[in-house]
């Protein structure tokens, strides 16, 4: 580069962020480089995996575990999952209604961190209600001893009622 290229990339870079901007392009090609890699690669294993399709007593094997086995530890992560799941709807809830009975001085800084707060606990709240979703269903393919989807157990009629159960039906 010779030096009036160079003075004026130093005199651009100081209004642009032209500096940033190249290392970003440069990370995002690099990136896509390797997500495509990635997604062939899913692809070619996916079409050879296609081909093998488990049984339920099949699949229960690859666990490592038996049926018995299974569902105590899916029962107690859809129980821990829920709880966590309430108890930060909880704080969501109690958080800004604390901050707002308080007799302490408050500002609008102080009431935007407390209500972004409380949208991060309901995130967090959403995940974890997920996270019981997901071992309820698969509470559901050891109690029925099949391989369903997810649209079949909907069918059901009790999934709902299911997920919240602190029981097994």
């Amino acid at each position: 580069m010779s030096k009036a290229k160079k003075i004026a990339w130093s005199a651009a870079n100081i209004i642009l962020p032209l500096s940033g901007g190249a290392r970003i392009i440069r990370a995002m090609k690099y990136s896509a480089t390797h997500l495509t890699v990635r997604v062939r690669k899913l692809r070619m294993d996916r079409h050879a995996s296609t081909d093998e399709i488990l049984s339920f007593d099949e699949a229960v094997k690859e666990s490592g575990l038996s049926r018995e086995a299974l569902i105590p530890r899916f029962l107690f992560a859809k129980r821990l999952w829920l709880l966590l799941s309430v108890t930060a709807i909880v704080l969501a809830l109690m958080l800004p209604a604390a901050m707002l009975l308080s007799e302490l001085p408050s500002s609008a800084g102080l009431l935007a961190r407390t209500l972004s707060l409380s949208f991060m606990l309901i995130g967090f709240s959403g995940l974890a209600f997920i996270r019981a979703l997901n071992n309820q269903f698969h509470l559901w393919h050891l109690q029925t001893r099949q391989l369903g989807s997810f649209a079949e157990w909907k069918t059901t009629g009790n999934w709902l009622r299911d997920i919240f159960s602190w029981k097994l039906r």
